[in-house]
């Protein structure tokens, strides 16, 4: 009856010993990996970076950004100023241990610094007029013109004429490869039909060191004149002097607009100078003799 007795105390016992231990089970971080939103994104955009792991909590995750940024938590954001490809780090870690994920991602160039110029500055109606764009960004780039009179074009040069003077705006989009788009914009003054200026002759009259110029020019009045003399200065005289102080040859450039500035011509000469010499008169020492 004792034996019995005891035997129900022991198992007792066993039981609530065993009942009342816990262990307690620590996993390791494990199975991390992160992507990313846009999965093709392009420099000046947002990327968000998003993290995962596998473990016993809490995870910490930190963020090497590959272009010396970095950041913390399981979602982060990041914007790239210029494309290429960026080693992204993260590092997912608890009490028992960590993980590390490296991907490498590849940022597009967006197109960026569109711009566009065209010649004659000042075409008149029916001048050939060439549009010149440039864009920086990766390619390929495409180029789309609105000329401002209803046609439109395509490419990095396109020549168009106006058949009426006035003021169109033009407008240039640019794409690029990724999708990224810039549009600028600016407004061309198309003239009236006129004689466009035709510089002729340019003749010189010395006078001592004194030069002074004067142009023949064709075309329709009136005309706006530009003369350079280098280091002698410039002029906007029709008929401009000049005074050398010293003999020489001396280069110059005249340029002739008209018609509103959509007509011009230039020419470049050099003119010799021989100044006269000058002469002092030393008159005799006349002194009385007593």
């Amino acid at each position: 009856m004792a034996a019995q007795s005891a035997e129900k105390i022991r198992r007792r016992l066993r039981d609530t010993f065993v009942g009342s231990v816990s262990v307690e089970c620590c996993e390791p971080v494990h199975d991390a990996a992160f992507g990313w939103e846009p999965t093709e994104p392009r420099s000046g955009e947002v990327i968000t970076f998003t993290g995962t792991a596998s473990g016993t909590g809490p995870i910490t995750y930190t963020w090497d950004l590959g272009d010396g940024a970095v950041g913390a938590g399981a979602s982060v954001a990041h914007t790239y100023t210029a494309g290429g490809d960026y080693l992204v780090t993260m590092t997912a870690t608890n009490g028992w241990g960590g993980a590390i994920v490296t991907h490498a991602v590849g940022v597009r160039d967006a197109v960026h610094d569109a711009a566009f110029s065209w010649s004659p500055a000042t075409p008149m109606v029916s001048d050939t007029v060439t549009f010149t764009a440039t864009a920086a960004g990766d390619e390929p780039i495409t180029y789309t013109w609105d000329l401002g009179d209803g046609a439109t074009d395509s490419g990095a040069h396109v020549t168009h004429a106006y058949s009426a003077a006035g003021d169109y705006a033009i407008v240039l989009t640019v794409t690029n490869c990724g999708g990224s788009t810039d549009v600028v914009a600016d407004v061309i003054t198309v003239v009236p039909p006129c004689d466009r200026v035709e510089i002729v002759t340019v003749t010189t009259s010395i006078t001592g060191c004194v030069v002074t110029f004067e142009a023949g020019v064709e075309g329709a009045a009136p005309f706006d004149y530009l003369w350079d003399f280098g280091a002698l200065g410039t002029s906007t005289e029709t008929r401009p002097t000049v005074d050398s102080v010293i003999s020489g040859t001396y280069a110059y450039t005249l340029t002739v607009v008209n018609c509103g500035g959509a007509g011009q011509d230039t020419w470049s000469d050099s003119v010799v100078v021989e100044c006269a010499p000058s002469y002092r008169i030393y008159l005799p020492l006349v002194t009385r003799q007593s």
